[in-house]
């Protein structure tokens, strides 16, 4: 009975880690997500929010201290 579950074991396990199963790492990159928003108030916080992550990439940051950057 023992020789038989270990068997039962071996095949299930085999069958989980079949390498065949992982397709992510071989497919494309995706392209980008695109969001759709209903509300106005949505899409205006967004827009803000984009206008102040684009003002932070194009902020020179070599100075900057890392409490800075946090506070960024």
């Amino acid at each position: 009975m023992k020789k038989f579950s270990l068997i039962v074991n071996a095949l299930f396990l085999s069958l989980v880690f079949y390498p065949a199963q992982s397709n992510a790492a071989a497919t494309a990159k995706p392209g980008p997500i695109t969001v759709v928003f209903t509300k106005t108030a949505d899409q205006a916080k967004v827009n803000m929010l984009e206008t102040r992550l684009n003002e932070i990439n194009k902020m020179d940051k070599s100075n900057v201290k890392f409490a800075q950057k946090r506070e960024l």
